[in-house]
């Protein structure tokens, strides 16, 4: 009724007694997930997906290195090595950014 928060986590876990097990990990166990801003780049995967389908525009396979070049910026992937050649089915279930970006 107030608005308070009640409850809030953040994962993963990361153990306070051993901080230096954890400071170049991939997941990132010192970012406050539960009080930062997501970007909702995910959503818009699935209309471009769509719209791909829609206007028959090609969905073949692509290989994703982990970054793509466009218009001399680099986008990075969600996996920074890539997630090697992937189709439309796996690049939404892996949330491939190159993938969709390519489209």
């Amino acid at each position: 009724q107030t608005g308070g928060i009640l409850a809030c986590a953040s994962v993963p876990y990361y153990d306070r007694n051993n901080l230096e097990d954890y400071i170049n990990s991939e997941d990132a166990p010192f970012l406050n997930r539960g009080f930062c801003a997501y970007p909702v780049g995910s959503v818009f995967k699935l209309v471009t997906a769509v719209s791909a389908i829609e206007n028959n525009i090609s969905l073949p396979s692509y290989t994703c290195t982990g970054k793509i070049e466009k218009s001399n910026n680099i986008f990075n992937c969600n996996k920074s090595d890539g997630h090697g050649t992937v189709d439309i089915s796996e690049a939404v279930a892996q949330s491939c950014n190159p993938y969709f970006i390519e489209i």
